[in-house]
């Protein structure tokens, strides 16, 4: 009975998850629009948010003399984020539109990929930690660049009773507002 009531407990914290996720995502959107900040740029402050708990996991291991836990939980946390939240984005929304170019996508590959080749002597040093945030320093301003000088998407906030944009999300009564996509 315990494993049936523990089941359950995991059940509604993955969809209050779930709906904190969708939460989350639907006021960024509203505060890019109001602030007029590039969803490309609460992107990047929202990885390096949710990397924290693998920063401070990192910095205690190493202090522990545990630095293969550190190296298991990064790579691992890649190959979930790309295997299965990935394959289950496509499964249920059955495609994802990307911008099409490789100009964009072979420095992601290098950086996503750089620890595996940095760690095939079997140990990583000072130098490969530099050449890994140097890689990513690097492809934050390169994707800055490429997005900043190309078409965007613009985010206009309407209210669902009123085809009129909202300047607070209290506007719209008890409906609060929301984000729509619109190619510009």
């Amino acid at each position: 009975m315990p494993i049936i009531f523990d089941a359950l407990k995991i059940l509604l914290l993955f969809i209050a998850l779930g709906w904190s996720a969708d939460f989350a995502v639907k006021n960024i959107k509203y505060l890019g629009a109001v602030l007029k900040i590039r969803l490309f740029a609460f992107g990047i402050l929202l990885g390096l948010i949710t990397s924290l708990p693998e920063l401070s996991l990192g910095i205690n291991a190493t202090i522990d003399r545990a630095t293969a836990l550190s190296v298991g939980n990064l790579l691992g946390g890649i190959i979930v984020m790309l295997g299965l939240i990935l394959g289950a984005s496509l499964l249920l929304n059955r495609k994802i539109t990307t911008d099409g170019r490789l100009a964009s996508l072979i420095p992601t590959v290098l950086v996503i990929f750089s620890p595996i080749l940095l760690g095939i002597d079997g140990k990583y040093s000072l130098s490969d930690g530099i050449a890994m945030i140097g890689l990513y320093v690097g492809l934050i301003f390169y994707l800055y660049r490429l997005n900043h000088f190309s078409n965007h998407k613009h985010i206009e906030i309407y209210c669902r009773n009123y085809r009129r944009p909202c300047c607070f999300a209290l506007d719209c009564g008890n409906n609060l507002g929301f984000a729509k996509l619109y190619s510009s």
